[in-house]
């Protein structure tokens, strides 16, 4: 869903998604348990198809958007989140002390095994251009990569709930037919 762009349409917006997260805090934690086991399983198999579909890709020369392709997922909320991370690099500043800086990005070393611009190094970040590969450019046509990942992946997403949801029943059944140990549930 793409965000909106006028002031009332964003507050509807940011109230719905509180409104999600207060909704999923809610939950018991058996339940909340079940959606991050699903969003996890879903953002995994979304990112292992965009890798399969870059490594298979004649124009993709290195391997630096694939190996950022990552997924995460939030623990307090439950969303899973898919897509390319910059990336970063150790440079090692001034020769003959340790003082390294982390750079964000993959640094491209130059003549020498130089970090100069001048000596040709350069920087690569995989976040930055991840889209010229997705949508095309002037110069190259589009690769979708991730698109194509996300939309194979919405049928067996709901299969996956609805197993989750049979499971539920199934651990809900059972309940009533445990032995009573005088405590209660927890």
């Amino acid at each position: 869903m793409a965000r909106p762009n006028n002031a009332g349409a964003i507050s509807a917006y940011l109230d719905g998604k509180r409104e999600a997260v207060a909704k999923f805090a809610a939950l018991p934690p058996f339940m909340q348990e079940k959606r991050i086991n699903v969003n996890s399983a879903t953002a995994a198999a979304i990112a292992i198809g965009a890798r399969q579909r870059l490594i298979s890709s004649p124009s993709i020369q290195t391997r630096h958007l694939y190996d950022h392709v990552q997924w995460s997922i939030n623990k307090r909320t439950g969303v899973a989140k898919v897509g390319v991370t910059a990336g970063s690099s150790m440079v090692n500043v001034r020769p003959g002390v340790r003082k390294n800086v982390r750079v964000k990005g993959i640094l491209i070393a130059g003549r020498g095994g130089s970090a100069l611009r001048s000596k040709g190094a350069r920087l690569d970040v995989p976040a930055r251009r991840a889209h010229l590969i997705e949508f095309g450019w002037s110069h190259a046509p589009a690769e979708p990569f991730m698109i194509p990942s996300t939309d194979a992946q919405k049928g067996p997403h709901l299969d996956r709930w609805r197993a989750a949801g049979r499971q539920l029943e199934r651990d809900m059944a059972g309940l009533g037919n445990m032995p009573s140990s005088g405590g209660g549930l927890l």
